[in-house]
Formats: structure tokens, C-alpha cells, sequence
């Protein structure tokens, strides 16, 4: 979709819905002021690295590469500054009710994953610095 037909139909909805509740809306577009999010986009090297180091946590048959998608995220900001790589601790639980994706509103954490989570910062920052030079940032 063409980005100004995308703001002229985004500005329809916005105002026609305001105008239902008797009231008036506005539609601004801050670019330069507030950027959009970058990508979310893994140094291929501190990927692997927390991969490995995670794979010796809870076994290789326990990690899955996250799909593709289109939100946006503010970790990707660092990314920019600073090589990583974002991962995330699966907390999927049928017994417990952990069953719905975390901006759910029925979201619940399963609490016993996050020792998991908290043994695979602390690993990777061991690793990190073990293996870590001033060429591996490079």
C-alpha cells in the first residue's frame, strides 16, 4: 500500500471514529521528530554464540528459531548501537494455563522458566567475555 494513501485512510478511520463519539480527532506524523523502529537484525556472531551457549542449557532439541514478523521492537534500537541478538525464552506451558502469546490479554508466565532464562544471561555473558576480543565486535 502507497504510504499516503495508507496516512489519507488511517486519518478517515481515526476521525470518523472520533466523530461517532461526538467528538474530533487529529492524525499527526512525527518522522523526523520520532523515527520509525529500525529491524530487529542479529549480528550473525553473538547469534551463534548465544545459540551455543543456550543449546548446552536446555539441548539443542529445545530451541527453535523464531519466525519472521513484522512488529516492531525497541530492542532494535541497541541493535543499532551495540551487536546482539534478541532472544526469547519460550514460557508455553499447557499444564500451568502458560498458553497465550505475551501481548495477550490473557497472558500468564510459567515462573518456573525463568531460572532457564536467567541461566542462559548469565552463560552467555560468561562465554561472551571468555571468548570475546577486540576483533569479535569488529
Amino acid at each position: 500500500m502507497d504510504f499516503h494513501l495508507f496516512v489519507t485512510s488511517f486519518e478517515q478511520v481515526i476521525k470518523g471514529q472520533a466523530e461517532v463519539h461526538r467528538c474530533s480527532g487529529e492524525v499527526e506524523f512525527c518522522g523526523n521528530e520520532h523515527p520509525t523502529i529500525p529491524p530487529t537484525t542479529n549480528d550473525v556472531r553473538i547469534y551463534q554464540l548465544a545459540r551455543q551457549v543456550s543449546s548446552k542449557i536446555v539441548g539443542e532439541d529445545n530451541i527453535e528459531l523464531a519466525p519472521l514478523f513484522t512488529g516492531s521492537e525497541d530492542f532494535a534500537f541497541y541493535l543499532e548501537k551495540v551487536p546482539g541478538s534478541f532472544v526469547l525464552v519460550g514460557t508455553r506451558n499447557e499444564k500451568s494455563g502458560s498458553i497465550h502469546p505475551a501481548h495477550s490479554p490473557y497472558f500468564f508466565i510459567d515462573e518456573d522458566v525463568l531460572p532457564i532464562g536467567a541461566a542462559i544471561h548469565a552463560a552467555f555473558a560468561l562465554s561472551f567475555n571468555s571468548y570475546s576480543t577486540n576483533s569479535f565486535l569488529l
